[in-house]
């Protein structure tokens, strides 16, 4: 279904995006990651999928909250692929504190979320 095209996977080093990812490799896109986390783990998972579906997975760490750096991200994707075929925006956060207040210290900033 996918063969051949690229998806585009924002939030695709761990979790829902994760597993989007690896449907969408399944299905025979190749693929450009995009998300925070361990760069060993980054690229182990990157190479594992390639591996297991045959599809060319790309890692990008561009910021999100920054529009520069999604206009680079999006521009090498069309540069290496040719066009992106389906973008699946699956950001996250996590805030490791209580939940009440959010303005707590080290609690997300998500008014700067795109």
């Amino acid at each position: 279904m996918y063969e051949g095209k690229t998806a585009l996977v924002i939030g695709s080093t761990s979790g829902i995006g994760l597993g989007i990812a690896e449907a969408f490799a399944a299905a025979g896109a190749n693929i450009v990651r995009n998300g925070f986390g361990d760069s060993d783990a980054i690229e182990q998972l990157r190479s594992g999928l390639a591996a297991r579906d045959g599809v060319t997975v790309r890692y990008d760490g561009a910021d999100m909250s920054r529009l520069d750096a999604i206009e680079a991200m999006m521009q090498r994707a069309i540069d290496e692929f040719g066009k992106i075929v389906s973008a699946a925006p699956r950001p996250g956060t996590q805030a490791v504190c209580p939940l009440d207040p959010m303005d707590a210290p080290g609690a997300p900033a998500t008014d700067q979320l795109v």
